[in-house]
């Protein structure tokens, strides 16, 4: 069969593996023999008369990392554009799609513990994997001239963001979702391999919090209402030929495989109560803790600190009894 067209892949050398782009181009030399694959480094020398050659025919120019490509190249292009994280968060947000709260962190910026909750998460604008995010207490987190950090600081430089805390358990774990052209290609979750610390306590907090910027497990999953969320995201932003979608559920979610963004405290409720059985002392405390979270969530109710103080307490309960729930259901299976 004749070639008709030329599909140009960029790699990134240090960021990419190139035997990835090569395994595509053997797959592609087998089911789609009309079109030529190529497979181009970033920043390498580009053979003379190569671009000459591939205008010839129709071609397609991929890379699923920003890269600087010459406007005189010919051919339709599919080039991840670089945005920084608040970008994606207020093109997330502007979708009407589950995002935490996010902010940048100005030289005046105070934060409302009572409605926005104790812990914060303080991460650099622009990241990578996981480096400089750090988890605080809300109270403590104030803008700082990060010029003046060290430069193999990874917040060196960097604009701070602030954003909500989102509870994945004792053991911090987040999902990633790869799309390309709006098609899921693999889910995978990162659990971390240590325990987060201890947030009952009253001393300062300032830890890595990341789950793939730590000691971690990492598995490919089938998670549908992970995948299905992250359809939708890539759907709301077609502008993006390929996203890593990071997506985190709370730690009843987590656990029990119970969702809590996509319900209503009612609906939540039942659903827990169907599926995990909770104990009638766990599932009042679980409809306690969720009556508080919607006048905060829903009312914008702000709480004060003996209020805070209890549903902490509530919460820790709970999770105490969903634990002696969880392994007495173990023992009783074994």
């Amino acid at each position: 069969m004749n070639v008709s067209y030329n599909l140009v892949l960029f790699h990134v050398p240090g960021r990419q593996a190139i035997s990835d782009f090569l395994t595509v181009r053997s797959i592609m030399i087998g089911r789609a023999p009309d079109i030529e694959v190529y497979v181009v480094s970033a920043g390498k020398q580009i053979p003379d008369g190569f671009w000459k050659k591939t205008a010839a025919l129709p071609t397609l120019l991929f890379s699923p990392m920003p890269i600087d490509l010459p406007q005189g190249i010919r051919g339709a292009r599919l080039i991840q554009e670089g945005v920084t994280k608040f970008d994606e968060v207020q093109l997330v947000s502007g979708a009407n799609l589950p995002t935490p709260e996010t902010f940048i962190i100005e030289p005046e910026t105070r934060i409302d513990e009572g409605r926005w909750g104790p812990f914060t998460i303080v991460k650099p604008n622009y990241g990578f994997r996981g480096s400089g995010i750090r988890l605080m207490r809300t109270r403590d987190v104030r803008w700082i001239d990060t010029s003046a950090l060290p430069k193999s600081d990874p917040r060196s430089g960097r604009t701070l963001l602030a954003q909500r805390y989102v509870d994945t358990g004792p053991f911090v774990a987040s999902y990633r979702v790869m799309t390309v052209l709006g098609r899921p290609i693999y889910c995978r979750i990162s659990q971390a391999l240590e325990r987060r610390p201890d947030l009952d306590a009253s001393q300062p907090v300032d830890v890595a919090v990341a789950s793939n910027n730590v000691a971690r497990k990492v598995a490919v999953v089938d998670e549908p209402e992970v995948v299905k969320l992250a359809i939708s995201v890539h759907a709301a932003l077609p502008r993006f030929p390929v996203m890593g979608i990071d997506i985190v559920r709370e730690y009843f979610e987590l656990e029990f495989n119970v969702p809590t963004l996509s319900r209503t405290a009612r609906e939540f409720l039942a659903e827990a109560s169907d599926e995990v059985g909770l104990p009638e002392v766990a599932s009042k405390r679980l409809s306690w803790l969720a009556s508080v979270a919607d006048e905060i969530k829903f009312a914008r109710l702000g709480i004060g600190e003996e209020h805070l103080k209890h549903a902490f307490a509530q919460a820790k309960a709970f999770i105490n009894e969903c634990e002696a729930h969880r392994r007495a259901a173990m023992k009783g299976a074994a």
